[in-house]
């Protein structure tokens, strides 16, 4: 997550607004984004990261991909077949 933090600071920096304009925008405080751009937040809430996101005009994205192949399989160790009520 801190890559795409310091993309986020990135773009801040890019656009112009100081830490005080994103932490009045996001409702954030301004000690909380100075961490972020920092890498000094150890574990940002999505929330926190979602405001943070969205006071630069963004939003964040959770996509799931798959993989060539799956390290966890289908989830079954054998074949099961279902017994018949007594």
């Amino acid at each position: 997550m801190q890559h795409e933090l310091q993309s986020l600071r990135k773009e801040r920096q890019r656009l112009g607004p100081s830490i005080t304009d994103v932490a009045d925008r996001s409702g954030l405080d301004r000690a909380v984004v100075n961490r972020l751009e920092n890498g000094k937040q150890a574990n940002p809430t999505v929330g926190t990261q979602m405001r943070y996101a969205a006071s630069l005009g963004k939003r964040l994205v959770w996509a799931f991909k798959a993989v060539a192949e799956s390290p966890v399989g289908n989830g079954r160790k054998g074949k099961r077949t279902a017994k018949a009520p007594a």
